[in-house]
């Protein structure tokens, strides 16, 4: 059998530019007429060629071949059995010469001929493929751009004990809030400067209240950018084992008072577990309270003077330990009521009846299933609430269709929060939002309140009446029976006399119905710093400030009010609550309270519930009070 020529070509193709693949490799035949070369683009290729990126690498034999081998560094890598010969398939295949090393390989093609033999070339070549440069470092922020830092009053490593003021210093930003955290949990959250925990001028932590040893004291600062900045100190609690406290008692009547008609007379022990309080006239027992809030005649809390004789009478309470001991306080008074019966109060603003007492539940409401939002409707029923006040966005109008109907299947009276805490808003868009609301709700919902907090977020008196006028004349046309209450104040934007002050100059008169504010703490404190004293004593007062204007019969109405048990205690709480249902009845321009909150879980301290849903003092308070009063004021027509 005559012996066959075969001619092998090996073609190694790279996009973009020609490379020449080794005149200088070696072919190896048993038939001397069996001859290879490498060839690519027509050019002959030199030994040592560099290669790089996908080549396409083939064979073209001449005469009859049943396979082609392809061997990188001696090892057969792929083999094809028919033309066209291309190493990884055709007709895209290609060598990836990245997944080799940068260094000298050896690139061979093994032809077998049909009738027996082989024949081969190989190449000496170089893979160099460079390595992509890393890519550049990012920008570094704009030279104009502040870091955001915020800094704690506490030093890490500090041993603490008794009470400490903590106070957290944000800088480089516009802050929405700054969040207290005691080993990682919120305990308290300040909206305003100066951001001290437990509020201020004078608000404490208390380490009393911690266990001893190390703690976390961490302050959260949030920009208004979206940046938020945190600061943590490790700390040490070392208070000195307390000795028992003295038991003592105040009474509400001061020694020397001049008293007629019904007194509030309240016995307030404190340094022990109470069992009982006695209330003692001229020595004999009158009445005997065995819970807190102490007071004469039980819920009732009052005593008739006109049932005692004119003069002097002394006026005792003794109170009760749990491990035995008692404590006194005596006050002598002068009983003096005059023969002609005392003139009415004045009567109250006219408007239509709305409720006296209310629960503004925070925005949690509005997010429980439905088995918790029923609990949370039942307790604030049962407490003898009728006022029930939750945020109305465009984006919650879902859930605000649950919370309203569950709140009128309840028998209660909603107040919705239109566009709940926001900062300014376009008055065309308020003006819309506020007309579907009181379109969607006519004839079933008839209080309507423009935003909460305005003066903490960013509005002045003057941008928020810009929108509140086209609010009020919006709501009115839709509904004329509606009531739209302005304000929502607490303390911010200079104060809520400066507020209501700008709100009038803006033109605000005839444009709400009720003014609200946010009546925290105790009526009875005093102080510049108590809200109640900016709303009504101080002078201007924002009830002076209202009468000025010619606003006398507009009503003011508390919208939250109360006060929080990490700060006042389980009693000091009963007792803010008892003193704010104090004022409620002696003020009739007073419209309503509405306590926040019923549940524990928005801002820890402030429900009426325990986080376990067990009833606090200021629960039952708050069910005395508003079964025995008069549940409807009127206000302005």
């Amino acid at each position: 059998m005559k012996p066959h020529a075969l001619f092998v070509t090996l073609l190694i193709a790279i996009a973009a530019c020609a490379m020449t693949v080794a005149s200088g490799g070696s072919a190896s035949s048993s038939d001397t007429r069996f001859t290879v070369s490498l060839r690519v683009g027509g050019s002959s290729l030199t030994h040592g060629q560099t290669l790089s990126g996908p080549v396409v690498w083939t064979a073209t034999p001449s005469g009859g071949v049943t396979k082609v081998d392809f061997l990188i560094d001696g090892a057969v890598k792929w083999t094809e059995h028919s033309a066209p010969y291309q190493f990884n398939g055709d007709p895209g295949g290609k060598l990836d010469t990245t997944a080799l090393t940068d260094a000298k390989h050896t690139l061979k093609v093994r032809a077998y001929r049909s009738g027996g033999g082989t024949t081969s070339t190989s190449t000496r070549v170089v893979v160099a493929n460079k390595k992509k440069d890393p890519p550049p470092p990012p920008p570094p922020p704009p030279p104009n751009t502040p870091a955001f830092a915020v800094t704690s009053s506490v030093a890490s490593g500090a041993v603490l004990e008794g009470s400490v003021t903590w106070t957290a210093t944000p800088s480089g930003a516009t802050v929405g809030q700054v969040d207290f955290l005691v080993d990682g949990a919120v305990r308290w959250t300040e909206r305003a400067t100066p951001y001290q925990f437990n509020g201020d001028p004078d608000g404490t932590l208390d380490t009393t209240t911690l266990s001893a040893g190390p703690h976390t004291l961490a302050v959260e600062a949030y920009a208004s950018d979206g940046r938020t900045a945190a600061v943590t100190s490790s700390v040490t609690v070392e208070n000195a084992p307390s000795a028992a406290a003295p038991f003592a008692v105040t009474e509400s009547v001061a020694n020397g008072a001049s008293l007629s008609g019904s007194v509030v007379w309240t016995a307030s022990p404190s340094g022990q577990t109470t069992s009982k309080v006695e209330f003692l006239v001229d020595g004999t027992v009158e009445s005997t309270d065995t819970s807190a809030p102490y007071r004469f005649d039980g819920d009732a809390g009052q005593l008739d003077t006109t049932t005692l004789a004119n003069g002097p009478r002394t006026l005792a309470v003794q109170a009760y330990g749990a491990d035995g001991r008692t404590a006194t306080a005596s006050a002598t008074v002068t009983v003096s009521n005059a023969a002609a019966a005392a003139p009415p109060p004045p009567p109250a603003p006219a408007l239509g009846s709305i409720p006296r007492f209310g629960i503004a539940t925070g925005y949690k409401i509005l997010t429980r299933n439905a088995a918790d939002q029923k609990f949370e409707l039942d307790q604030i029923q049962q407490v003898g609430a009728k006022l029930v006040r939750f945020d109305s966005t465009t984006a919650n109008q879902a859930q605000v269709d649950t919370v309203v109907n569950g709140v009128l299947a309840h028998g209660l009276e909603p107040i919705l929060i239109l566009f709940g805490t926001t900062g300014p808003i376009n008055p065309t868009t308020a003006a819309a939002f506020a007309a579907s609301q009181a379109t969607k709700w006519k004839g079933r919902v008839h209080l309507h309140e423009f935003t909460n907090e305005p003066d903490l977020h960013g509005w002045t008196g003057t941008t928020y009446t810009k929108a509140l006028i086209p609010v009020y004349n919006a709501i009115k046309a839709a509904d004329p029976n509606a009531i739209v209450i302005a304000g929502a104040l607490w303390t911010g934007a200079g104060g809520p006399t400066k507020f209501v002050t700008d709100m009038y100059n803006a033109g605000a008169k005839n444009h709400f119905d009720i003014l609200s504010l946010h009546l925290y703490d105790d009526p009875y404190a005093t102080g510049t710093w108590n809200i109640w004293n900016m709303t009504f004593h101080t002078t201007p007062s924002v009830r002076s400030i209202m009468d000025a204007h010619g606003d006398q019969s507009v009503p003011i109405g508390a919208t939250e009010a109360g006060g929080p048990t990490n700060k006042y205690g389980e009693t000091g709480q009963a007792t803010i609550i008892n003193h704010d249902f104090d004022a409620l009845q002696n003020d009739p321009r007073l419209a309503f309270i509405c306590i926040y909150s019923m549940m524990d879980d928005e801002v820890p301290g402030f429900g009426l519930l325990n986080p376990n849903r067990t009833k606090r003092q200021a629960w039952n308070v708050y069910a005395s009070r508003a079964t025995s009063s008069s549940s409807t004021a009127r206000a302005r027509s």
